[in-house]
């Protein structure tokens, strides 16, 4: 197994060496460069390092380091400056791994000679600790730092009879280090000693007046300067913990004392102060939500907030004030749930008027339309029916028709004529007799006959009831038929012309005529023949609005009604918080009102203030409207003192609060009392009283607001500016005292108010 790990210990530290100088490198070659290092060490190595890669150089150098091929260090143990011999000394640094058979490790542990000198050939280079220990002397520890492992140097070197360079790197020679180091004895007399007391002091709780003290502290003598100018590679020197000599635990009162070495000329103390870690107790505002801002919290609180202590850091400033004392009022109560509305359709009468149109006929607030005029073979209207859902008296209308003439064959054209005459469109009526319905005026004759052609043409857009695109007319409903003749002859004896007629009867209009009653949604229009058609547009109704409690909690305060007309063919959507009230009889009671009005709260519940009376819409929706139901969000009123409300002498209130918030929801008046702003601090006595008014007091919504006036009828005493007693205080931490045998000094320490870690307001 030894020889395996010398064999991989050669492999990583030559490989790349060894392949850069030849290719056709094999185990025997290995073997036999491991017989010439066995023999010829580190110049054997050196030269097959010659032609090494850096690389190379770099691992051989890391190996050569690990075992302490690198350093050596020789340590000089002296007691007021006599060598002393038998002293145990330990590196802590690295831990060498052994090369190859018979070539000795990193020396860690050696102890000094009757010289008092000890020496480590082989040291790894880094950091660690040097222990030294002997009977009856204290026992001490030093750090050490030899810098960081050198790397290979660079150099360029000619090639003979050539003209190029190349580059060669060359390991680090071997360092050799000295240091002189003190030993004190376990008894050492007093003329070798001074001391070092006082008292250490720490604020980690603001809300008093008395610095607090860090018990069980430990402070320590920095004794790195007994190592003189000789201190080489150490950075400090401290005693061991059991020894009283340079150390000190700070006690319940906060007092400590320290023995230290001294000299005549006086030995430089450097003090060894701890960091702290731990809580400061404060009154706050607002405290960390942890993205390192501090956010308001509902009420002040005392908090430890974590806070660090020591030398280097920076007291945080910007102390918290709280005032001390603070309005407690009831909170707002819960604002209710669970109302809701029903709408039902009120019955309602047509309107008596004419529908006409193809588009559009509004006849009160309903909208009708002819959809489609029919066409009948006779001159008799049809009988319109309307239905629906009406009740009491039936809804009546009257239909009428109206004709336009399409197209005339004259078959005889007759004779008598001269220069012009005119054309009618004549009706013949039930009771007789006739009515001339359309007059063509000014056709011209013939050699006094009728022209056996008529062109409808020529007569539009002057003839009404002539041709296709000519407004029809109105056939009255006893117009039996039609026929045409001929007016204003001539030189006789005439013989009137024999036409045949093409004509188209469609219905006019309706008319209604009986407005019937009770309709809640569109009426029907049906005819008897023809079939045409009447659509309703849209037919609006007032609608009953009726609260209904539901299932959720009691209501304190009205909540605020929206009743929401919906979008319709005529309306565009509106809003409106009004309604109608009506008797049982249906007379309108009184003009429209506000609904909230309307309403009251009885034990909890939304109920109307008039149980036999209803309710209905402002406005006529055809659909069913909705309710917005915005219940009033409860905000706790606060107050609160500011500093300057408080005397500083007494602890009196000496100003009215800062009003935070006005509350909301409230359904009794403010009552408040005056309490210290964080349970536990002091002040007592202070009272306080709202005036209010009848203005204070909605009796629409049962609610009080704020009335904006507020009486301290007791100053009280005893309350606090600032729980905050303490503001920030920096530190004060010495780093060293100069000391002589004999003499005692007294050394303060305070460590403030320290650096939060947590951010507060």
């Amino acid at each position: 197994m030894k020889r395996l790990l010398s064999l991989t210990m050669i492999a990583a530290v030559f490989a790349l060496a060894i392949v850069a100088c030849k290719d056709d490198f094999n185990e025997e070659e290995f073997l036999r460069l491991q017989s010439e290092l066995k023999l010829k060490e580190d110049e054997v190595l050196r030269q097959r390092l010659d032609s090494a890669s850096e690389e190379a150089v770099k691992e051989y150098i890391a190996a050569a380091n690990e075992a302490g091929d690198l350093l050596a260090v020789s340590l000089m143990l002296r007691e007021n400056g006599n060598a002393l011999a038998g002293v145990t000394v330990t590196l802590s640094s690295g831990t060498p791994q052994e090369i190859s058979s018979g070539r000795a490790k990193a020396v860690t542990t050696g102890t000094t000679d009757a010289s008092g000198n000890v020496v480590f050939d082989r040291v790894t280079i880094g950091s660690g600790t040097a222990t030294f220990s002997k009977q009856g002397y204290v026992t001490a520890t030093a750090t050490y730092d030899f810098g960081p492992v050198p790397g290979p140097t660079a150099i360029q070197v000619s090639v003979p009879n050539g003209n190029t360079t190349i580059t060669k790197y060359v390991p680090p020679v071997k360092r050799f280090e000295e240091a002189v180091v003190p030993m004190i004895s376990a008894t050492p007399s007093e003329g070798s000693t001074a001391i070092i007391s006082g008292k250490v002091t720490i604020e980690n709780d603001l809300t008093n007046l008395t610095p607090e003290v860090p018990a069980g502290i430990v402070l320590r003598a920095n004794l790195t300067n007994l190592l003189g100018t000789n201190q080489g590679i150490f950075t400090s020197y401290v005693l061991a913990d059991n020894s009283t000599l340079g150390r000190a635990t700070i006690a319940a009162d906060g007092t400590y004392s320290m023995i230290v070495p001294a000299t005549a000329a006086g030995n430089d103390i450097n003090f060894i102060v701890p960091n702290i870690e731990g809580t400061c107790r404060m009154a706050v505002n607002g405290y960390d939500n942890g993205t390192g801002a501090a956010v308001a919290l509902p009420l002040p609180e005392y908090r430890n907030v974590p806070t660090s202590w020591g030398p280097g850091l920076v007291a945080s400033q910007a102390i918290p004030v709280v005032a001390g004392a603070r309005v407690v009022v009831p909170n707002a109560p819960a604002a209710g749930s669970g109302l809701s509305f029903t709408f039902s359709p009120v019955g309602r009468t047509l309107v008596a008027g004419t529908i006409s149109s193809n588009t559009e006929s509004k006849i009160g607030s309903t909208y009708y339309r002819i959809s489609n005029r029919g066409s009948f073979t006779t001159t008799i209207p049809p009988v319109v029916t309307i239905g629906g859902n009406g009740s009491g008296i039936t809804a009546t209308a009257t239909a009428a028709l109206q004709a336009l003439v399409t197209s005339i064959s004259v078959t005889s054209p007759g004779s008598g004529f001269d220069g012009f005459v005119d054309l009618q469109l004549v009706a013949n009526l039930q009771g007789g007799g006739t009515s001339v319905l359309s007059t063509v005026l000014n056709i011209p004759t013939s050699n006094g006959m009728f022209p056996t052609t008529v062109n409808l043409d020529l007569f539009t857009g002057t003839n009404e009831g002539f041709g296709s695109d000519e407004a029809a007319v109105q056939l009255a409903a006893d117009v039996t038929s039609l026929f045409l003749r001929v007016v204003n002859g001539g030189l006789g004896p005439i013989v009137d012309p024999v036409f045949s007629m093409t004509n188209v009867i469609d219905l006019r209009s309706v008319t209604i005529t009986g407005i019937g009653s009770g309709f809640t949604s569109k009426p029907t229009f049906t005819f008897s023949s023809g079939g045409a058609a009447i659509e309703v547009l849209e037919f609006p109704v007032f609608w009953t609005v009726t609260p209904v409690m539901g299932a959720g909690t009691d209501y304190a305060v009205m909540p605020e009604f929206t009743i929401n007309c919906p979008q319709s063919y005529s309306q565009t959507g509106t809003t409106s918080h009004n309604v109608h009230r009506f008797n049982s009889n249906g007379t309108a009671d009184a003009a429209s009102q506000d609904l909230a009005s309307q309403l009251t709260i009885s034990s909890g519940d939304i109920v109307s203030k008039f149980p036999s009376m209803t309710f209905q819409t402002t406005f006529r929706s055809e659909t069913e409207p909705t309710m917005t139901i915005t219940n009033i969000l409860p905000q706790n009123a606060r107050f609160t003192f500011d500093a300057a409300d408080i005397s500083s002498t007494t602890g009196e209130i000496i100003g009215n609060p800062t009003v935070n918030n006005f509350g909301a929801g409230y359904n009794a008046k403010l009552t408040g009392q005056i309490v210290p702003t964080i349970a536990g601090a002091p002040g007592t006595g202070a009272t306080i009283s709202f005036d209010y008014t009848s203005l204070d007091y909605n009796s629409v919504t049962h609610e009080w607001t704020y009335p904006g006036s507020i009486d301290i009828t007791n100053p009280g005493s005893g309350y606090l500016r600032n729980l905050n007693q303490r503001d920030f205080e920096v530190s004060n931490l010495p780093t060293k005292q100069t000391v002589q045998p004999g003499k005692t000094y007294t050394v303060n320490f305070a460590f403030g108010s320290g650096f939060r870690r947590a951010a507060v307001n």
